[in-house]
Parts: structure tokens; sequence; C-alpha cells
């Protein structure tokens, strides 16, 4: 019979299969305190927590917003990239799931978007490209 850990959380003994695993530098393996069952169950506890903190959707919604971009970012359309949330700043609602790079090149469109920030990126940029030209004579 294989070695048995009680799991801290569910209480239950189980073997050493049933748990996470490391191996240190020594080459000693060594096992989680939870199940693999209790510590999936706690991330899931986790994720859910921090989305309706953060994004104000349940669990059930993000998944229908995973299904519905089928692993495939609705920008660039690669697929397998991890993908993030997507939301609106001034609204606070989810659109989607997008990879990391194109949520961010969508943050500074919409920042961009805004007559303000636009006027002050142009009036930089100008500033910037006056100061380069000085350099150069």
């Amino acid at each position: 019979m294989n070695k048995q850990i009680r799991c801290i959380e569910c209480k239950k003994r189980k073997e050493t299969y049933h748990y996470p695993s490391r191996t240190n530098k020594q080459g000693v393996i060594k096992y989680g305190v939870k199940c693999i069952k209790c510590n999936d169950a706690r991330k899931a506890i986790i994720t859910e927590t921090r989305l309706a903190a953060r994004y104000d959707i349940t669990h059930e919604e993000y998944l229908v917003f995973k299904q519905a971009a089928n692993s495939t970012c609705q920008i660039c359309r690669i697929e397998g990239k991890k993908l993030v949330i997507d939301h609106c700043h001034m609204s606070g609602a989810v659109r989607g799931l997008l990879c990391h790079t194109c949520n961010t090149r969508l943050g500074v469109l919409e920042l961009l978007l805004d007559g303000n920030t636009l006027i002050s990126s142009l009036e930089y940029l100008e500033l910037s490209a006056q100061r380069i030209l000085e350099k150069i004579k």
C-alpha cells in the first residue's frame, strides 16, 4: 500500500497521487497539504471571488465568455494565447476575452479617443519632435 496523507481541508486520508507534488533540490518528493480535489475547489472559490469583486460577474458568466472566445483572441484571432478579461473602464462592463497584447492596445486606443488625452499626446509628440530636430541640427 502506498503512503497516505491526511488532507487538511477535507480531513480524508488519501494516497500520495491525490496530492500535488514537487521534488526539492535534494531529490526528495514533497507533497502538498491539500489534496488536488480540495486545491481545485479552493482555486475556483478564489477565482469566483476575484471575478465578482473586480468585474461584477459570476464564474458561470466568465465561462460563457470563455466558451464564446473558443481559446481565440477576439481581435488578433490567434488561437492558444492566454486570454484576459476585457472590460470598459467607463462602465466597468465586461466585453469579452482578449489576449494581453490586444487588451493593452485597446486600452491605449480608448485613452487616445478621449479628446483631452489625444490633444495632450499630440502636443507631447510635437514637442518631442522639435527637441529631437534641434539636437540633430
